[in-house]
């Protein structure tokens, strides 16, 4: 088998283990968590934005929802 082969088969395994183990339902809370967070911040930096540039803040608003997201889930 190839390197990449194992590297897939380990980490299919692994997630079955954590099915049977349950630990798989912590993994998707804390990434859902992690997305939460980030979206919050995003979206209260974009509504901030928007009013000082006395635009639409509902727009900078979802913009911001959208890229807080983004960059939580990049840097962590």
């Amino acid at each position: 088998m190839k390197q990449k082969e194992k590297k897939i088969i380990a980490e299919n395994l692994q997630i079955i283990k954590d099915v049977g183990n349950k630990g798989l339902a912590k993994k998707v809370k804390k990434k859902w968590n992690k997305n939460i967070k980030g979206a919050v911040a995003g979206g209260v930096i974009g509504i901030i934005v928007g009013l000082a540039m006395r635009k639409s803040p509902v727009v900078f608003g979802v913009i911001g929802l959208i890229l807080g997201r983004i960059i939580i889930n990049k840097v962590k």
